[in-house]
Formats: C-alpha cells, sequence, structure tokens
C-alpha cells in the first residue's frame, strides 16, 4: 500500500516552495521594469546596445524559468488531485503501479517509466 501522506506532505512543500519563486520572479521583472524588446533596441549606441542586449537575454531568461516553475506547479497541482481523487500512484496512460523509487525521486509523475519513455518519444 503506498503511504500517500509522505507524498502528499512532499508535494504540498514543493507546491508553496514553486509558488514563492514564481512571485519572486515576476517581483523581480517588475522592478526592473523590462520594456519590449523593440523598446530596448531604439536610439541606442553600440555600448548602449549592448547593455540592452543582455536585459533582452535576461528577460527572456526569467520567462524561460518562470514557464519551467509555472509547469512544474502544474504537475504538482495534478499530482494532488490525484492523490485527493485516491488514484495517485498509478500510470495515468496504462494504469500500472508507479513504483515507489520513481514516486520518491519524481512525486509528481503522472506517468511509469514504460510510458513516460513513450510519450518522451511523441514530443
Amino acid at each position: 500500500m503506498l503511504q500517500t501522506n509522505r507524498f502528499k506532505d512532499r508535494l504540498l512543500e514543493e507546491k508553496q516552495r514553486l509558488e514563492s519563486r514564481i512571485g519572486s520572479r515576476r517581483e523581480s521583472s517588475v522592478q526592473h521594469g523590462f520594456s519590449s524588446i523593440n523598446d530596448s533596441f531604439s536610439n541606442s549606441g553600440d555600448d548602449e546596445y549592448a547593455d540592452q542586449a543582455t536585459d533582452v537575454f535576461e528577460q527572456q531568461l526569467d520567462v524561460s524559468v518562470l514557464n519551467k516553475y509555472r509547469d512544474r506547479l502544474l504537475a504538482v497541482t495534478k499530482a494532488l488531485a490525484r492523490i485527493d481523487a485516491g488514484t495517485y500512484g498509478r500510470c495515468i496512460r496504462c494504469n500500472t503501479a508507479i513504483s515507489a523509487a520513481r514516486l520518491d525521486a519524481i512525486p509528481e509523475t503522472p506517468y511509469c517509466r514504460d510510458c513516460e519513455s513513450e510519450v518522451e518519444v511523441m514530443d
């Protein structure tokens, strides 16, 4: 029998951590006053162009990291919903049990190892 309480506690902690990081990233972006890419490059000299290119790179990095946090938060939220529904620990694709070792490593995973490999190939 799978001890879902242990996984639920871990997932709730991860959810809180991700929500905090997402909030911090948003706050950081607002504080830096990032403008659009086109605005960044208008009326700039060579030195300013390099600085603004760095700013745009940092913007894109922030967006990329923020998207990764959001994707992970969605996966964690879905895993918590599976716990509440009583389906946690079963593959959402083939309905076989997901190994405890896999859940220990990736508690939000919706797939068994075999299905994960197949889903990765399709993506």
